[in-house]
């Protein structure tokens, strides 16, 4: 598990973006994202916390080896979690700074 603080105003940004594009179990805490990097898979389980801190709970590394097979791999290091956090994050720091808000990329 990996737990990520951030300021007041990313905080509200990654939590939006998490209701927006996440997917949600009924009865769970956690979202769901997909992160895709060159040709790999990750679904990655974060959940808001209190104190503008999101957790990093889990991602689940898909491969796919032809039409219909797939293998997976539970991932919990936490260097690896923080930088799939801060692929999934970057879009949004780019989107709040091409707005012209001075300053959010500290708070991110």
């Amino acid at each position: 598990m990996y737990i990520h603080k951030m300021g007041t105003i990313a905080y509200e940004a990654a939590v939006a973006e998490l209701a927006r594009s996440g997917h949600k179990e009924p009865l769970q805490a956690h979202y769901s994202v997909d992160i895709s990097v060159n040709d790999n898979v990750y679904l990655v389980s974060m959940q808001p916390e209190n104190h503008h801190r999101i957790a990093v709970l889990q991602a689940v590394h898909i491969t796919t080896h032809g039409p219909g097979i797939e293998s997976c791999k539970l991932l919990t290091a936490a260097g690896l979690l923080n930088s799939l956090f801060n692929i999934w994050l970057s879009p949004l720091v780019r989107k709040k700074n091409t707005k012209g808000l001075s300053g959010v990329s500290h708070d991110f």
